[in-house]
């Protein structure tokens, strides 16, 4: 899908900037010229460009782009583009969802054991640093199992779940309400990765974002700054966030955690084949693509394809579709981040770094941050 930029059209999935927020997740860097206005110390280290914020109304909550439409657009634009890609949001359809749960209980798979590992060690520490009575707002909730030790220590009003998988995410909400009757639990079937408006009661008593799982690496740095600030302005200025983050390590560790010997990640590659089969009517060949993984060095990021085993035709939608063998579906990034990175696109996206803990192989990291105001005094004060 080309979307009009100024004067220039760009790919859909790897450098289209659309309206603040409507991009998908894993676009590139922008590289045209349209910067924030950073204070010096900061935007010499940036490693990218960021977009102007274009004027928009208020965030409202989206209902999950889990509809016919959003699927047939995203599909049908990025298999029409020449670097085929479909966004990784759609992986999360009930079947994938469970298939994701299986993946994060893999032995090779370490980023959700270490960051249950950080949240239960420090917890004691976390804890003074969330305030009393906010409000709880996860944003890509899933199955909530790392919530529990916050839930559990955490003095909060209110817990509030957004999650595009909706039928999954209620299942899970219902377990975690029965552990926790005395807290009050909105499920919200949503996309967070669009605008959004939280219920009121987030800004009358401040709120505290939770985004595990290192799902901002999904995105490049200048679209995770932009989920940043926007994610400050859904919960308030006086809010927190606590953000889990894969850090850069060796490549024998990465590859094995997206490609294990066992096949489930292969299987939650490939179902999102399924999927479009299913819910688009398409009549892809799932066999003929196979489940690939790279480490790409230059951008610090994992990639998942899938690839063609040979020359390959079908249907998605009445829409016709050809791919020859060894073209690629681009379906997921994941970058990896230096300390110094993380702290840089906090303070970027309006949040001041105010606690880090790590595991003890220095695989993975939980942050707290505070948010400042975009432009105040504080914005970029040390850390």
């Amino acid at each position: 899908m080309l979307t009009r930029v100024g004067s220039s059209e760009k790919n859909s999935y790897g450098d289209t900037v659309a309206v603040a927020f409507a991009f998908s997740p894993g676009m590139e860097p922008f590289k045209h010229r349209q910067t924030y206005r950073l204070d010096d110390g900061v935007s010499q280290y940036l490693p990218f460009r960021l977009m102007r914020n274009p004027s928009f109304p208020a965030p409202t909550v989206a209902p999950a782009a889990n509809s016919y439409l959003g699927l047939l657009r995203d599909v049908l634009s990025g298999m029409g583009s020449l670097n085929k890609a479909i966004p990784p949001r759609w992986f999360y359809d009930q079947e994938g969802s469970k298939l994701f749960e299986d993946i994060t209980r893999l032995p090779q798979y370490y980023p959700t054991r270490c960051e249950r590992t950080i949240l239960s060690t420090y917890i004691r520490e976390i804890v003074p640093l969330l305030g009393h009575n906010k409000v709880l707002v996860e944003f890509g909730a899933g199955s909530a199992t790392k919530t529990s030790v916050l839930l559990g220590n955490a003095l909060v009003s209110e817990y509030i779940a957004i999650d595009i998988s909706g039928e999954f995410l209620r299942e899970s909400i219902a377990s975690l309400q029965a552990q926790f009757p005395h807290i009050p639990m909105r499920p919200v079937e949503a996309d967070f990765l669009r605008p959004m408006e939280l219920p009121h009661t987030v800004l009358q008593r401040g709120g505290i974002g939770f985004f595990p799982g290192s799902t901002l690496g999904n995105l490049s740095e200048a679209a995770a700054v932009n989920l940043l600030r926007t994610f400050g302005d859904a919960l308030g200025h006086d809010s927190i966030l606590l953000l889990g983050v894969d850090l850069l390590k060796d490549e024998a560790i990465l590859l094995p955690a997206y490609d294990d010997p066992q096949g489930v990640t292969a299987r939650f590659n490939l179902n999102l084949l399924h999927r479009i089969n299913r819910e688009l009517g398409g009549d892809i060949p799932v066999s003929a693509f196979k489940h690939e993984v790279r480490w790409n060095e230059g951008l610090s990021r994992i990639e998942m394809h899938l690839r063609a085993r040979y020359d390959v035709q079908f249907r998605v939608a009445d829409c016709s579709f050809s791919m020859r063998e060894g073209e690629t579906i681009h379906t997921e990034n994941s970058y990896k981040y230096t300390v110094r990175d993380i702290r840089l696109l906090l303070r970027a996206g309006g949040w001041n770094t105010t606690g880090f803990w790590t595991d003890p192989d220095g695989y993975f990291a939980v942050l707290s941050a505070q948010r400042v105001p975009i432009g105040s005094d504080q914005e970029y004060s040390a850390d």
